[in-house]
């Protein structure tokens, strides 16, 4: 049996291709490589993860070949470092760029990383960054929906500020191409109507009660929703009357995403008003009760202390709530039917 396994991973080794050669290296990872026209070996300049990726590469390669468009690897690898597509260089830059010291945060790779992959690739993709010209900006610019005015101007911003690092870190060299006076600016679609001090209690009051501590904290503490639902027990100091901001919850592409506040002043203590705490006292009561040493809190189920570790949170295993959900539960109270888009907010109150 062991004679039979050996010789049949030798005769995968020694397979024969049409068109170059694969072989599988000692990290798990493939290798792809050729006899090009020149009659020398020519090597991929990466390795790749799957084989199936290993054989694309090689027809390219042979497409190349076919075409009488061929030129080395290395090559083009070199011409792509010294003058680098839009789609060579945006993914890098982004992915490097700091704000304050600190990497960008899920929410902020998803903005630039969306308009870059609907707006900016289909024009620039594939075109050199040096030959861009002003002309060839505004034609594009131009050419978008004037409806789509904010992610028009979203996509505008990012290539302007994509010129920019690259003139900065000496990649390219000249003026930056983008040249149009205000067209990076986005301006409020529609005015937020907060709630009144009326319109916030009788939401509270017709909220699922596990939903109606999170009302409260938004609307009198002034807390985002994020903040909100990242709560734990040992944030909230009743008997002071202050909840502590050390974490918020965002949800990517489906994951939830837990760090630090949107900004170094979102870590705060806040004041809770005296008529809003014996509310949160329930709440824990019901949904946080105490826990042993050690244990982390939760609150999606009454006296389910081990399943879960939010203080706000309000589904199985104490994951935060969706901001869909909420607001799906929040249009059923305040209209009555949860089709009608939520259009309003609670105000952020301070107490007096």
């Amino acid at each position: 049996m062991l004679h039979d396994e050996g010789q049949d991973m030798a005769t995968t080794k020694r397979r024969r291709r049409g068109f170059g050669a694969i072989r599988r290296l000692p990290s798990k990872r493939w290798q792809a490589s050729y006899i090009g026209p020149d009659l020398g070996r020519h090597v991929a300049p990466r390795t790749f993860h799957a084989q199936m990726d290993a054989e694309a590469w090689l027809a390219a390669e042979r497409k190349l070949i076919d075409a009488d468009e061929w030129t080395s690897p290395l090559w083009r690898a070199r011409q792509r470092r010294e003058a680098p597509t839009v789609q060579d260089y945006a993914p890098e830059a982004i992915l490097n760029r700091r704000v304050r010291g600190e990497p960008l945060r899920p929410t902020t790779l998803k903005l630039y990383f969306g308009p870059l992959d609907r707006l900016i690739y289909p024009t620039f993709g594939e075109v050199q960054m040096r030959i861009v010209k002003p002309a060839d900006v505004m034609a594009w610019h131009s050419a978008i929906d004037p409806s789509l005015r904010t992610s028009r101007a979203q996509a505008y911003a990012l290539l302007r500020s994509l010129f920019a690092q690259a003139i900065q870190e000496g990649v390219l060299a000249g003026d930056n191409p983008c040249r149009i006076r205000g067209a990076g600016v986005t301006r409020r679609e529609r005015s937020i109507e907060p709630l009144t001090i009326g319109e916030v209690e009788a939401l509270a009051r017709h909220t699922p009660e596990r939903l109606r501590a999170a009302v409260l904290l938004a609307a009198w503490c002034g807390l985002r929703f994020g903040e909100v639902f990242e709560l734990r027990r040992g944030d909230l100091d009743l008997e002071a009357g202050v909840v502590h901001v050390r974490r918020a919850v965002v949800r990517v592409d489906g994951a939830e995403v837990i760090g630090r506040p949107k900004s170094d002043a979102g870590l705060r203590k806040v004041a809770v008003p005296p008529h809003v705490v014996p509310t949160l006292r329930d709440h824990l009561s019901v949904w946080s009760p105490s826990l042993a040493p050690g244990r982390r809190p939760c609150c999606s189920r009454p006296c389910r202390a081990r399943t879960g570790r939010t203080a706000t949170s309000t589904r199985r295993r104490g994951s935060p709530l969706a901001r869909r959900s909420a607001c799906r539960t929040f249009d059923s109270t305040i209209f009555g039917t949860p089709q009608r888009s939520w259009r309003r907010r609670p105000a952020r109150r301070s107490p007096s």
